[in-house]
């Protein structure tokens, strides 16, 4: 993914996990409306502590 920065404080944001599996097993309710489960990549701001998810190994068309 290219360098992503935090919609809050403008700092650059660091990927803390990749390929979190969330939702298939009622881990999260954030996700309990997919049947099947999702891959995230968690980033976190350093500076404000915000944290964003994004798709697993997503790729923006160009």
């Amino acid at each position: 993914m290219a360098e992503t920065y935090c919609p809050a404080c403008g700092t650059q944001m660091r990927c803390k996990v990749e390929n979190l599996p969330i939702g298939a097993d009622g881990f999260s309710p954030l996700m309990s409306t997919l049947l099947d489960g999702y891959e995230v990549d968690l980033y976190a701001c350093p500076k404000c502590g915000k944290v964003e998810l994004f798709t697993a190994n997503f790729r923006a068309r160009e």
